[in-house]
């Protein structure tokens, strides 16, 4: 008898968890999901795609809640049919009935650890891989439904736009800057060509056709009387990360090897990766003010060509990452600060002299090298060879895409990010820099092992609530009897709640680099420990009765 009154409460508990948790994942998935997505420009097909993705993540929540009001209704309704009472007028006590209702929520619990642990972190990787392989399509989608895109600080319009040709017609381009500076220019037709690094997707737009650019600066219209085809006031910008990479989606594996190793973690990899390119820049400008101050010329920047740039100046003082060269002012003999020789085949093809020059490396995602500028200023003469009579005289003057010392290079490349990481002191004697690592250290790094410890504990304690849960919905069930069950469920969310928000800010508290990670580990447990002790309540009660 007992084994069939159980059967009829699991099935009866199983029937009002499918449909209660089929109607929750799925309004919550199009609400919280889907139709965010949608409006960022994804199409149709796309968005099924992510629904069918999207639904197990979203399951690992909505199915406690679902088991909970399955259990406050199928025993509210038992206890409402005075079944309940015939139950004990028979002998069966009451912790026999429940045992279903505990069966489902150590299902429940055990569900929900495998979802958060080995499904959801499987789907959302999907789901990453999904949107960034549209990222493309989204770009083009919200240039037809708006006319336009924005990202940043940077507005593109295009009159017309065609995906397959990656072209748009009727380009205006803006960018505004601080105190309300704002850049525009315009194309009759642009080509863009998007480029994918380091998890970010970049695109670069290059104009096809005659360019024309004006802004506002300190109030004042500037035209550029010198745009021209193939250059815009913005060369490259980044598309927003719709999917970016959180420990919330990280396997149980992925948080203990991202917990030994921070730099698996893509913002991290990001910053030591960029703190690596300022470390080789910094050597390169301490190398060539080295030089100088020594009084020899610096002659290891060549171009792609193998041409040889020299570098001769009388004095040199390092900046961040950059070197200036020659003289803040005019010299009183009027003598040039500073001496470019360019040279091809052992034979000095131009010469450039200047009153000073900044030589920089900036880095290009574009090509994923770096390149080194000579920017000169102040009576810049370029001559090509010593009969030159009728040198070119300008007040300033660049030499760009200059390649990166070989010898700066290789010393680079043997640097790995767990150097950086742990050694950098010795790596470069850049206060700027170590500072930079420092705070990496301090509140990047800080924060993510936080909110990995954070989720590790969130998961196993949201699990083990799981049970609670739906014992305590099951017991309040039988208690407000009456046709009340709908009042069980809603005093049974009440501590769901509470423990869903003491979670919530027990991971804030514990990411937080300025609050200690203890008392934001307390906090997610404290809800778990809220949940027990009315479980403990309510069941003592049940036994009176």
């Amino acid at each position: 008898m007992l084994k069939t009154l159980h059967y009829y409460i699991s099935r009866d508990l199983a029937k009002a968890a499918v449909l209660a948790m089929s109607a929750f994942t799925l309004l919550v998935t199009v609400i919280a999901i889907i139709e965010p997505l949608r409006k960022r420009g994804l199409e149709i097909g796309q968005v099924l795609s992510l629904f069918v993705y999207t639904v197990p993540m979203v399951g690992s929540f909505t199915l406690p809640i679902a088991a909970l009001l399955a259990a406050t209704i199928v025993y509210g309704r038992f206890a409402q049919d005075n079944e309940l009472m015939a139950c004990r007028a028979s002998g069966i006590s009451t912790f026999a009935l429940l045992r279903p209702a505990l069966v489902l929520g150590a299902m429940v619990t055990v569900a929900t650890l495998a979802i958060s642990n080995m499904v959801a972190p499987h789907m959302a990787e999907l789901v990453e891989k999904n949107i960034k392989a549209n990222i493309r399509g989204i770009f083009y989608n919200q240039l037809h439904t708006r006319g336009y895109a924005r990202h940043g600080n940077i507005l593109i319009h295009a009159d017309h736009a065609e995906a397959k040709r990656d072209s748009m017609y009727g380009v205006v381009l803006v960018q505004v800057g601080k105190a309300g500076s704002a850049t525009i220019g315009s194309a009759r037709s642009a080509r863009l060509e998007f480029v994918e690094h380091e998890g970010d997707t970049y695109v670069w737009a290059h104009s096809t056709e005659s360019v024309g650019a004006f802004g506002n600066v300190g109030g004042r219209l500037v035209v550029d009387q010198q745009a021209r085809a193939g250059s815009l006031p913005v060369e490259s910008f980044k598309l927003p990360n719709v999917a970016k990479e959180s420990p919330a989606f990280y396997d149980w594996s992925q948080l203990l090897t991202t917990l030994a190793d921070p730099s698996r973690n893509q913002q991290v990899r990001g910053r030591l990766l960029k703190i690596g390119r300022r470390i080789r820049h910094d050597r390169l400008a301490r190398e060539i003010a080295s030089s100088v101050r020594a009084g020899r010329p610096y002659e290891e920047l060549r171009d792609a060509e193998g041409v040889l740039y020299r570098l001769e100046a009388e004095r040199a003082s390092l900046g961040e990452e950059e070197v200036f060269l020659g003289y803040e002012g005019r010299a009183p003999d009027e003598k040039p600060g500073v001496r470019v020789s360019v040279i091809e085949n052992g034979r000095v093809r131009e010469t450039f002299t200047a009153d000073r020059a900044w030589v920089r490396a900036t880095y290009s995602p574009y090509s994923d090298e770096s390149t080194v500028q000579i920017e000169l200023s102040g009576r810049v003469v370029q001559k090509s060879g010593p009969a030159d009579d009728l040198p070119n005289r300008r007040t300033e003057w660049n030499i760009i895409g200059l390649r990166l010392p070989r010898s700066i290079q290789a010393e680079a490349d043997r640097i790995s990010l767990q150097d950086i990481y742990h050694n950098v002191q010795a790596i470069t004697p850049s206060k700027a820099i170590r500072k930079e690592i420092d705070g990496v250290k301090e509140f990047v790094i800080r924060s993510l092992i936080g909110e990995i410890k954070a989720e590790m504990h969130s998961r196993i304690a949201f699990g083990v609530s799981c049970f609670l849960l739906v014992a305590l919905g099951a017991a309040l069930g039988l208690l407000l009897r009456g046709g009340n069950f709908i009042s069980a469920f809603a005093i049974a969310m009440a501590p769901a709640g509470v423990v869903i928000l003491l979670t919530l800010m027990g991971k804030e508290m514990a990411s937080n680099p300025d609050s200690p990670q203890g008392v934001g580990l307390a906090c997610i447990w404290s809800g778990l420990g809220l949940l027990a002790v009315l479980n403990a309540v309510v069941y003592m009660r049940l036994l009176r009765r």
